[in-house]
């Protein structure tokens, strides 16, 4: 990779291989196939006659030798083996790699992405330093969260108590200039929470049937007040 712009960058690809990969494991075996060998602690040997594959059996000449009687062993005994002792376990086959040297040459536009606690900070700042300071005074932390159900829908928690903001993590896993927008929006809501007093924090968040018109209207007061500042944002993000 060589550097070829502020935001680009040129890469040049030498080499390509194709292999393949497959998975070896016991479970693939069908039912009929349970025998995997006779064992002992030194040796290993498969019986060709089957009315030996489930009896002990005896290597060498000498009977009473130590290691020469030998067990038979199959799946079910190894993976009870397995799970008793979390041992053991699958392989992974690879082939052989098969190269080719196409030598192209293509430009990247990188992705310029910040951390919500950078964006989060940088939100406030410029909120603070509005017109609309007074409806925004505090400290605030950024963390991520996983909304689980609500994943595609909520944007963001507020914790009164120590004015923590909670993200969805669905949604700003990074902050960038395609998302900064509605990052603002769910900030600024969530201070504007934070500002309110009790009473009327109580009155906004009631789950209203239909619509709580409370809550839109911070949510307009929330959109409208980012937007105002979404520029000097992003100048100062470098978006």
């Amino acid at each position: 990779m060589a550097y070829h712009g502020r935001t680009t960058r040129k890469v040049t690809i030498k080499e390509i291989a194709i292999y393949i990969m497959a998975p070896y494991g016991f479970d693939a075996f069908g039912p009929d196939v349970r025998y995997l060998g006779h064992f002992n602690k030194k040796h290993f040997a498969l019986v060709t006659d089957g009315e030996w594959v489930n009896v002990p059996v005896y290597a060498g000449a000498d009977a009473h030798a130590k290691n020469a009687l030998m067990r038979p062993v199959a799946i079910p005994h190894y993976t009870a083996w397995r799970q008793k002792h979390n041992k053991g376990g699958d392989m992974l086959l690879f082939s052989e790699r098969l190269p080719s040297y196409p030598d192209l040459e293509m430009v990247v536009k990188l992705r310029n992405t910040v951390t919500p606690q950078v964006a989060g900070q940088e939100v406030i700042r410029a909120l603070q330093h509005s017109q609309y300071a007074d409806d925004y005074k505090g400290q605030y932390q950024f963390v991520l969260q996983d909304f689980g159900e609500y994943a595609t829908a909520g944007t963001s928690v507020l914790d009164r108590v120590d004015g923590t903001i909670r993200l969805n993590s669905n949604l700003f896993f990074d902050v960038s200039a395609e998302n900064i927008s509605m990052f603002a929006a769910a900030v600024a809501h969530e201070t504007l929470h934070q500002n309110q007093n009790p009473l009327f924090h109580y009155r906004d968040t009631l789950p209203l049937v239909g619509h709580n018109p409370w809550h839109e209207k911070l949510d307009d007061k929330a959109l409208t007040d980012s937007a105002s500042v979404l520029d000097e944002i992003k100048n100062a993000l470098g978006f």
